[in-house]
């Protein structure tokens, strides 16, 4: 909501301005001063829902109990937690600038690597670089990866961190034991 009313706002004082600027050179009519100010409202509206986009996946995580958006791959040696979020079902690696995770490490390939989503996991696979692939120290081809291994890259070393889910709710008695099925307190002797 707020998004439409500041593309509003951009929109309608761009189109005022040069709808202005455009009468001070050349006297138009005000019609056509009312269509440049509605181009420039449409036009500041389609950039601003093309750029800022409204956080639907967030919110089905945050629905489903995760509390981050997406994996990272983190430096191994990294004292800061900066990285590359694994935001898309398949992410290359690589020195070339075509790939979507881009390393500069002469050790890595032009196109090294290709990190791929399988469920809830995900997939390493060499794409037949030069000085490997490893998970865990262990050179691969292809291999399942999992929140806290290390992958390298040549000599560029990695470490894996998966989103991390919201702690369940501990089950109360209630819960255990319907009202129809609750332990009793009455004895039979036979």
């Amino acid at each position: 909501m707020k998004k439409h009313v500041l593309a509003l706002l951009v929109g309608s004082m761009l189109g005022t301005l040069l709808a202005f600027y455009i009468n001070q050179m050349v006297a138009i009519p005000p019609v056509l001063s009312a269509v440049i100010i509605l181009f420039f409202i449409l036009l500041s509206m389609g950039i601003f829902a093309a750029v800022i986009q409204e956080p639907a996946q967030q919110e089905k995580l945050e629905a489903a109990g995760q509390t981050e958006k997406w994996a990272w791959l983190v430096p191994a040696d990294a004292k800061l937690s900066s990285g590359y979020p694994l935001n898309a079902d398949s992410i290359t690696v690589g020195r070339d600038v075509g790939n979507r995770i881009m390393l500069n490490d002469d050790s890595v390939s032009r196109f090294h690597a290709e990190i791929v989503r399988a469920g809830e996991n995900f997939l390493v696979r060499d794409l037949g670089s030069t000085n490997g692939t490893f998970l865990n120290g262990l050179r691969v081809k292809e291999q399942l990866v999992v929140d806290g291994d290390r992958v390298g890259f040549g000599d560029a070393a990695y470490v894996l961190k998966m989103p991390k889910a919201a702690k369940p709710k501990e089950p109360d008695a209630a819960d255990e034991f319907p009202a129809e099925a609750a332990p009793s307190e009455t004895f039979v002797d036979f």
